[in-house]
């Protein structure tokens, strides 16, 4: 019953907060959007402030349908967890990137 409340409930909602937080993302690959989607639903859609710097630099690269650029700012991202003993959010961000790398 929770994979079915997962898939049904729980993903298109953070899809919807995907798409809200980044305009035009349906017009890029599907992967991409998985990625978008996994930060999100980690981070939240918030582009406030300076911990957000990288999501604004991913929502305009976004527009620009630029996937590298999109890539690189995921990376960049990893600053706010270097040190810090969240190596799992290291690799989570480096998945992302070298799965918008992969379209």
């Amino acid at each position: 019953m929770a994979y079915e409340v997962f898939q049904r409930r729980t993903i298109p909602f953070w899809i919807a907060q995907t798409r809200l937080a980044f305009p035009g993302i349906e017009m890029l690959p599907w992967d991409t959007m998985g990625a978008l989607t996994s930060l999100v639903f980690n981070r939240g859609p918030s582009m406030e402030g300076d911990r957000r710097r990288e999501m604004r630099d991913i929502r305009e690269a976004v527009v620009d349908k630029d996937l590298p650029a999109i890539a690189k700012h995921l990376r960049r991202m990893k600053r706010l967890w270097r040190g810090k003993g969240l190596d799992g959010l290291l690799t989570r961000r480096e998945a992302e990137a070298e799965l918008v790398e992969s379209c």
